[in-house]
């Protein structure tokens, strides 16, 4: 996850809205409960009342679950029955129902984030299937958000706002900016050099409900660093010594996650920003390691290859417990419980998990193989993908409108 990110300045790009309607895709009963986690040691009393259902959409081939929101609307893709393998589309489910929101005219649309209010951000390509643009998806509507002044886009993040962040091809191939997207505009963020330096490269990676852009861009060493984008003005948020850094999550405090070589460029470790100090997370980790998620009370989670953390109050505690390895955390919630896959004893394959007050929970596949919990909410609703089916693991008895 060591991306690169983007700044600021404005360019105007109108958006374009699309003549697609969104289909409703008709669910006859419903998701339906598979089965109840498994308890590995102690399992919170919260927890075990939990039930996995299967929310792959009605009549496709596979599914993927990969974001949910505080309201429980779950984004995932999907392949429809009938279309070619590589055709990939894009699913908001709500209240027991599927959407299938439809594309820019070709048959791969990617959604990258979900925000509370269920708008969507992501990559489609266009009718010729080889150009991509930035989307958004809100209220029923899906907007191509253009570009800066060249043929492709891609969007990361979007705030509660429905501020949009990512890059755009800028000039030619060998360009890239960050953009920000707002009241229907795009603005060229620029790079560290300013806006129109040419040759330079800016990506944008996150973006907070103050409006604040974090990234990563080309600065005057000529390597990457990690920016903040604030108040107008993009700020170098320097390296932990090595020669290059990056940023990729901003919480409403302002604080920053990301990426940094360290001294001597041999290995790379997870970094907080906090109070204008950039602090390592993991400095007796003697092997690469990556912020993969930051909550509003600045808690951290970070992984390496083969073992995944929790950084709070100072503490870096390992997500972990006997018979278990190679945990890969995927994202965390404002309570701190945490998600992604881990290899439990006595199986071959990974399972995804669910990390709580300190205790592992095996969420089991769906029917055998692996699985892959990639998102949760604040009420402790688990989405993932097992095998190729989409899963959401919940407390709360599905409701149709």
């Amino acid at each position: 996850m060591l991306l690169l990110e983007y700044q600021l300045a404005v360019v105007l790009a109108a958006a374009s809205f699309l003549s697609y309607t969104p289909t409703p895709v008709p669910a006859a009963c419903g998701p339906s409960v598979l089965y109840s986690p498994q308890r590995i040691g102690p399992l919170p009393r919260r927890a075990s009342d939990g039930r996995v259902v299967d929310i792959t959409p009605p009549d496709s081939t596979n599914g993927g679950a990969v974001l949910i929101n505080s309201r429980g609307d779950v984004a995932g893709t999907f392949t429809p029955m009938g279309a070619p393998s590589n055709d990939t589309h894009t699913f908001l489910f709500r209240n027991c129902g599927w959407t299938d929101i439809g594309s820019l005219g070709g048959d791969t649309i990617l959604p990258v984030d979900l925000n509370n209010r269920g708008d969507i951000v992501g990559t489609s390509t266009l009718s010729d299937d080889f150009d991509r643009h930035a989307f958004l998806y809100s209220s029923g509507q899906l907007t191509d958000l253009g570009t800066i002044n060249g043929p492709e886009s891609f969007a990361s993040a979007v705030n509660e706002r429905g501020d949009v962040a990512g890059w755009s091809v800028w000039l030619s191939d060998d360009e890239l900016h960050a953009f920000l997207f707002r009241k229907a505009k795009m603005l060229d963020l620029g790079t560290l050099l300013g806006t129109a330096a040419e040759g330079e490269f800016s990506f944008a990676y996150d973006i907070n409900n103050r409006g604040d852009v974090v990234g990563s861009s080309t600065s005057e060493t000529f390597y990457f660093h990690a920016f903040a984008y604030r108040n107008g003005e993009m700020i170098d948020l320097g390296t932990l010594g090595g020669a290059a850094s990056g940023a990729t999550l901003v919480n409403d405090r302002g604080e920053v996650v990301g990426n940094s070589l360290l001294a001597g460029n041999a290995i790379y470790h997870a970094f907080l920003v906090r109070d204008d100090k950039m602090i390592d997370l993991t400095p007796d980790v003697s092997e690469n390691t990556i912020a993969v998620d930051l909550n509003e009370r600045g808690n951290v989670v970070v992984r390496s290859a083969t073992r995944s953390f929790v950084y709070s109050g100072g503490t870096l505690t390992e997500i972990t417990a006997e018979g278990v390895s190679l945990a890969q955390a995927e994202a965390m919630n404002v309570k701190g419980e945490v998600v992604g896959s881990a290899l439990f004893a006595g199986d071959s394959q990974v399972h995804a998990f669910l990390y709580s007050r300190g205790e592992l929970i095996d969420l089991g596949t769906l029917a055998g193989g692996t699985s892959t919990a990639f998102d949760i909410n604040d009420k402790g609703e688990v989405v993932g993908v097992s095998g190729a089916r989409a899963f959401l693991f919940t407390r709360t008895p599905c409701r149709p409108e």
